[in-house]
């Protein structure tokens, strides 16, 4: 499997790998091992779907691939509200910084006192 890792649609090899699973009586921990380096390593555009799947190929381990793939959604998720937090504290800081700009103060204080770079005020529209 580890040959194939970096093809475009690991999804061809869903069957296989699911084969290769069962036939081995892979441990539990093999397999967290396994679905973690795919996770981590392959081109997957969705890596809990492709978790999914292989669950439901691989029924002696559905309820521990059905928790690896809600694990992965929650951290995805959490990822997801960081970054738009991050988007919107950074949006907050542009409105901050041209209303500052509006009101006649010098681009050199505006920059230090909301940290933004002159990159960022030029961005601004006025």
């Amino acid at each position: 499997m580890q040959k194939h890792i970096h093809q475009r649609d690991l999804a061809g090899l869903l069957d296989r790998l699911a084969t290769l699973i069962l036939a081995k009586h892979m441990t539990g921990q093999q397999l967290v091992t396994l679905v973690n380096y795919f996770a981590q390593t392959a081109e997957l555009s969705d890596v809990e779907a492709f978790i999914r799947k292989l669950a439901q190929r691989v029924p002696p381990h559905k309820e521990q691939l059905m928790t690896l793939a809600e694990q992965l959604e929650k951290k995805g998720m959490k990822k997801g509200i960081l970054l738009g937090e991050q988007r919107g504290k950074r949006t907050a800081t542009l409105n901050i910084a041209r209303m500052m700009l509006h009101n006649g103060l010098d681009p050199a204080t505006v920059m230090k006192m909301t940290g933004l770079s002159e990159n960022d005020l030029a961005e601004i529209p006025l």
